[in-house]
C-alpha cells in the first residue's frame, strides 16, 4: 500500500510513486495533525464541514480547542 509509506500533506506521482512535494509548510502540517478533524465526532464534523473544505488552519483549530480536542 503506497500511503502507509508517505508522509502526512505529501504530493507523490509516478510509478514507482516518489513524494513531489509538500502541500503545506512542516508547522502547518504538524497543527493539522494535532487537530485532527478527522477524529472529530461525526456531529462536529457535519456542523464545520464549510469550514474544514474552506476555513483556514486558525479557525480548525479554533474548534478543536473550543470542544477540547487539542
Amino acid at each position: 500500500m503506497v500511503t502507509s509509506d508517505v508522509p502526512p500533506y505529501t504530493i507523490v506521482g509516478g510509478n514507482p510513486a516518489r513524494p513531489i512535494r509538500r502541500r503545506f509548510a512542516e508547522e502547518d502540517i504538524d497543527r493539522l495533525l494535532r487537530a485532527a478533524w478527522w477524529n472529530w465526532p461525526i456531529g462536529l464534523i457535519t456542523e464545520h464541514v464549510r469550514l474544514i473544505m474552506s476555513g483556514t488552519l486558525a479557525q480548525i483549530e479554533a474548534v478543536a480547542v473550543e470542544h477540547g480536542l487539542i
